[in-house]
């Protein structure tokens, strides 16, 4: 198994800075590579974003493609490389026959097409929540923490208080649901849009609330959004104590860490208020 079950496959670990190496010698280019005993296809395209994916041609050959700008900040690139490695491993692992259950809402995200704002931002958290994004962006998370070098633990906990990745999440942890269901019901186009998209999710086998009540529908949604993006934020603290780990085990770093009493629950009061029931539980 190449996914060892931890917040980053230790396969990804020892391949981002060979792949962004490619990068570096042959810059926007095509590129053969072996990932794992796997030969897949690495595609470095110039683009004015980070955007990143992953395709699957005709003769099932795994395809990564990997947006780069002008002027592209390494370590982004980087964390772009080891999110599309973690959903390459999603795609080895998985048997057709037997796919995970999120995958039934990531086939019905495919097939919506919202017009609405309001829809759209609901659709973009639906995809956020989804276990392999959360995955994904948990390995992206280490190759943020691990380009700041040697920190002790509360430095790295307040860079990963200004992270993008945890900001977009504590977003969902702290949205504010009876607004955009105001916002929905005020606007039929709205309305009609979320019974298409939740017939598409039953189509697709996904079990959902009971739509007709709209306030008891996107309120269970949310509490299902916001348990997932409180754990994803768990898992990020935790892939601290995996970055200060590798630093030892494979730079020989043997100096001590500072011996800091860290003050958690000022840190709590002021950046994850709602998330104190679940950071205890993980310090204590």
């Amino acid at each position: 198994m190449i996914n060892e079950g931890k917040g980053i496959s230790n396969v990804i670990k020892n391949d981002v800075d060979k792949i962004f190496n490619i990068l570096v010698d042959k810059s926007y280019s095509t590129n053969e590579y072996n990932f794992n005993g796997i030969d897949i296809i690495i595609n470095f395209k110039k683009i004015n974003n980070y955007s990143s994916n992953i395709s699957i041609d005709e003769n099932n050959t795994k395809i990564i493609n990997i947006g780069i700008p002008d002027g592209y900040k390494e370590n982004k690139v980087k964390e772009n490389i080891a999110h599309e490695l973690t959903h390459l491993i999603e795609i080895l692992n998985l048997n057709s026959d037997k796919y995970p259950k999120y995958n039934l809402i990531k086939k019905s995200l495919l097939k919506f097409n919202p017009k609405t704002k309001e829809l759209n931002i609901l659709a973009h958290i639906f995809y956020l929540t989804l276990d392999n994004e959360i995955n994904a962006n948990i390995a992206q998370t280490y190759i943020y923490l691990k380009s700041f070098k040697f920190l002790n633990k509360l430095e790295y906990t307040k860079k990963l208080s200004n992270y993008s990745e945890t900001i977009e999440y504590m977003r969902i942890v702290n949205f504010e649901e009876n607004i955009l269901i105001h916002q929905i019901k005020s606007n039929q186009l709205c309305i009609d849009e979320l019974y298409e998209f939740n017939d598409i999710l039953i189509s697709n086998g996904v079990k959902t609330p009971n739509i007709k009540n709209i306030d008891f529908y996107i309120k269970k949604w949310f509490k299902i959004f916001k348990t997932k993006s409180k754990v994803f934020l768990i898992k990020q603290y935790r892939i601290i104590d995996e970055v200060l780990k590798d630093y030892k085990k494979y730079e020989n770093y043997t100096t001590e860490y500072p011996n800091i009493i860290v003050n958690y629950n000022e840190y709590i009061n002021n950046i994850v208020p709602i998330y104190e029931e679940y950071i205890t539980k993980i310090i204590n």
